[in-house]
Protein backbone atom coordinates (compact mmCIF):
# COMPACT_ATOMS: atom_id res chain seq x y z
CA UNK A 1 0.00 0.00 0.00
CA UNK A 2 3.03 2.59 1.21
CA UNK A 3 4.69 1.47 -1.54
CA UNK A 4 1.84 2.05 -4.10
CA UNK A 5 0.90 5.54 -2.39
CA UNK A 6 4.67 6.28 -2.58
CA UNK A 7 4.40 5.46 -6.71
CA UNK A 8 1.41 7.65 -7.44
CA UNK A 9 2.82 10.80 -5.96
CA UNK A 10 5.84 10.31 -7.66
CA UNK A 11 3.69 10.14 -11.46
CA UNK A 12 1.72 12.98 -9.84
CA UNK A 13 5.05 15.16 -9.30
CA UNK A 14 6.07 14.23 -12.83
CA UNK A 15 2.69 15.01 -14.04
CA UNK A 16 3.00 18.40 -12.78
CA UNK A 17 6.69 19.30 -13.54
CA UNK A 18 6.16 20.03 -17.34
CA UNK A 19 2.79 22.08 -16.80
CA UNK A 20 4.57 24.51 -14.10
CA UNK A 21 7.69 25.05 -16.75
CA UNK A 22 4.79 25.84 -19.55
CA UNK A 23 3.43 28.10 -16.64
CA UNK A 24 6.85 29.47 -15.45
CA UNK A 25 7.96 30.05 -19.53
CA UNK A 26 4.45 32.10 -20.27
CA UNK A 27 5.30 34.44 -16.94
CA UNK A 28 8.53 34.81 -18.36
CA UNK A 29 7.23 35.71 -21.97
CA UNK A 30 7.82 39.46 -22.91
CA UNK A 31 9.86 40.28 -19.53
CA UNK A 32 13.51 41.05 -18.95
CA UNK A 33 14.91 39.10 -16.21
CA UNK A 34 18.68 37.95 -15.67
CA UNK A 35 19.44 34.66 -17.18
CA UNK A 36 20.28 33.46 -13.38
CA UNK A 37 16.63 33.80 -12.31
CA UNK A 38 14.74 32.42 -15.49
CA UNK A 39 17.11 29.14 -15.20
CA UNK A 40 16.19 29.19 -11.72
CA UNK A 41 12.62 29.73 -11.76
CA UNK A 42 12.33 27.07 -14.84
CA UNK A 43 14.41 24.38 -12.39
CA UNK A 44 14.96 24.46 -8.80
CA UNK A 45 11.90 26.70 -8.41
CA UNK A 46 9.75 24.30 -10.14
CA UNK A 47 10.48 21.56 -7.73
CA UNK A 48 9.35 24.13 -5.00
CA UNK A 49 6.05 24.56 -6.93
CA UNK A 50 5.79 20.73 -6.98
CA UNK A 51 6.63 20.64 -3.12
CA UNK A 52 4.55 23.23 -2.38
CA UNK A 53 1.35 21.24 -4.38
CA UNK A 54 1.94 17.96 -3.05
CA UNK A 55 2.92 18.31 0.72
CA UNK A 56 0.86 17.55 3.50
CA UNK A 57 3.03 19.27 5.78
CA UNK A 58 2.48 23.11 4.14
CA UNK A 59 -0.48 25.10 4.69
CA UNK A 60 -2.22 26.58 1.68
CA UNK A 61 -1.44 30.03 2.32
CA UNK A 62 2.04 28.92 3.10
CA UNK A 63 2.28 27.01 -0.52
CA UNK A 64 0.12 29.25 -2.77
CA UNK A 65 2.82 32.42 -1.44
CA UNK A 66 5.75 29.87 -3.01
CA UNK A 67 3.62 29.57 -5.90
CA UNK A 68 3.40 33.40 -6.47
CA UNK A 69 7.24 33.99 -5.94
CA UNK A 70 7.29 33.91 -9.43
CA UNK A 71 4.78 36.65 -10.77
CA UNK A 72 6.83 38.49 -7.65
CA UNK A 73 10.19 38.20 -8.49
CA UNK A 74 9.62 38.66 -12.30
CA UNK A 75 7.27 42.04 -11.34
CA UNK A 76 10.20 42.60 -9.18
CA UNK A 77 13.08 42.77 -11.70
CA UNK A 78 11.34 45.07 -13.63
CA UNK A 79 12.26 48.64 -13.40
CA UNK A 80 10.40 50.63 -11.32
CA UNK A 81 8.72 53.53 -13.53
CA UNK A 82 7.42 55.59 -11.30
CA UNK A 83 8.58 56.87 -7.25
CA UNK A 84 4.91 54.45 -6.03
CA UNK A 85 6.40 51.57 -8.03
CA UNK A 86 10.00 52.04 -6.57
CA UNK A 87 8.29 52.17 -2.76
CA UNK A 88 6.26 49.07 -3.75
CA UNK A 89 9.51 47.24 -4.53
CA UNK A 90 10.76 48.05 -1.36
CA UNK A 91 7.94 47.37 0.67
CA UNK A 92 7.84 43.84 -1.64
CA UNK A 93 11.43 42.34 -0.92
CA UNK A 94 11.46 41.70 2.96
CA UNK A 95 8.56 38.94 2.17
CA UNK A 96 10.01 38.18 -1.16
CA UNK A 97 13.28 37.53 0.10
CA UNK A 98 12.29 35.32 2.95
CA UNK A 99 9.94 33.17 0.67
CA UNK A 100 12.55 32.41 -1.43
CA UNK A 101 14.56 31.65 1.06
CA UNK A 102 12.11 29.13 2.20
CA UNK A 103 11.60 27.90 -0.71
CA UNK A 104 15.48 27.09 -1.55
CA UNK A 105 15.55 25.61 1.94
CA UNK A 106 12.76 23.55 1.28
CA UNK A 107 14.34 22.01 -1.59
CA UNK A 108 18.02 21.95 0.06
CA UNK A 109 19.18 23.65 -2.93
CA UNK A 110 22.98 23.82 -2.03
CA UNK A 111 24.30 26.81 -0.20
CA UNK A 112 26.42 28.49 -2.86
CA UNK A 113 23.61 28.45 -5.52
CA UNK A 114 21.50 30.12 -2.76
CA UNK A 115 24.44 32.67 -2.21
CA UNK A 116 24.99 33.14 -5.47
CA UNK A 117 21.40 33.74 -6.34
CA UNK A 118 20.40 36.31 -3.73
CA UNK A 119 23.63 38.29 -4.21
CA UNK A 120 22.64 38.72 -7.98
CA UNK A 121 19.09 39.82 -6.87
CA UNK A 122 20.11 42.06 -4.32
CA UNK A 123 22.30 43.92 -7.06
CA UNK A 124 19.80 44.02 -9.48
CA UNK A 125 16.96 45.63 -6.36
CA UNK A 126 19.80 48.25 -5.35
CA UNK A 127 20.40 49.49 -8.43
CA UNK A 128 16.80 50.17 -9.06
CA UNK A 129 16.39 51.79 -5.74
CA UNK A 130 19.32 53.59 -6.12
CA UNK A 131 18.29 55.15 -9.24
CA UNK A 132 15.90 56.87 -10.72
CA UNK A 133 12.66 55.39 -11.77
CA UNK A 134 12.35 54.85 -15.87
CA UNK A 135 9.13 56.08 -17.11
CA UNK A 136 7.48 54.01 -19.76
CA UNK A 137 7.88 54.91 -23.22
CA UNK A 138 4.55 56.04 -25.29
CA UNK A 139 3.79 53.44 -27.19
CA UNK A 140 2.64 54.21 -31.29
CA UNK A 141 -0.36 53.24 -32.45
CA UNK A 142 0.70 50.22 -34.14
CA UNK A 143 2.30 48.89 -30.53
CA UNK A 144 -1.08 50.15 -28.50
CA UNK A 145 -2.70 47.58 -31.28
CA UNK A 146 0.29 44.82 -30.70
CA UNK A 147 -0.88 44.70 -26.81
CA UNK A 148 -4.33 44.65 -27.33
CA UNK A 149 -3.63 41.39 -29.66
CA UNK A 150 -1.37 39.95 -27.17
CA UNK A 151 -3.46 40.49 -24.48
CA UNK A 152 -6.37 38.67 -26.18
CA UNK A 153 -4.10 36.17 -27.12
CA UNK A 154 -3.18 35.66 -23.16
CA UNK A 155 -6.63 35.92 -21.97
CA UNK A 156 -7.42 33.17 -24.38
CA UNK A 157 -4.87 30.85 -23.15
CA UNK A 158 -5.18 31.38 -19.68
CA UNK A 159 -9.30 30.27 -20.20
CA UNK A 160 -8.14 27.77 -21.74
CA UNK A 161 -6.89 26.30 -18.91
CA UNK A 162 -8.03 25.34 -15.72
CA UNK A 163 -7.50 27.77 -13.04
CA UNK A 164 -6.53 25.23 -10.95
CA UNK A 165 -4.12 22.15 -10.90
CA UNK A 166 -5.84 18.81 -9.86
CA UNK A 167 -3.00 18.26 -6.94
CA UNK A 168 -4.27 14.50 -6.58
CA UNK A 169 -6.35 12.34 -4.50
CA UNK A 170 -6.55 12.88 -0.65
CA UNK A 171 -6.88 10.30 1.81
CA UNK A 172 -10.85 9.69 1.34
CA UNK A 173 -10.46 9.86 -2.34
CA UNK A 174 -11.52 12.46 -3.22
CA UNK A 175 -9.05 15.43 -5.62
CA UNK A 176 -7.92 18.20 -4.08
CA UNK A 177 -7.15 20.84 -6.51
CA UNK A 178 -4.52 23.87 -5.86
CA UNK A 179 -5.50 27.46 -7.41
CA UNK A 180 -2.87 29.24 -9.03
CA UNK A 181 -3.59 32.37 -9.67
CA UNK A 182 -6.50 33.47 -7.26
CA UNK A 183 -4.74 33.91 -3.65
CA UNK A 184 -2.29 37.40 -3.01
CA UNK A 185 0.27 36.71 -0.39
Amino acid sequence: EAELETLREADHKETLRPLLREQVEHQLRDRTVPLAVGDFLRGPWVEVMILAMTSKELGEDESQCLVNVVDELIDSLQHPTSLEAKQQLRDLLPDLTATLRKGMALIDMPPHARATLMEQLMAVHGRFLRSPPRPRPELTPEEIVQQMREEHVESQWLHSRSDVLDTGVDDEGAHTYFPIWSFQC
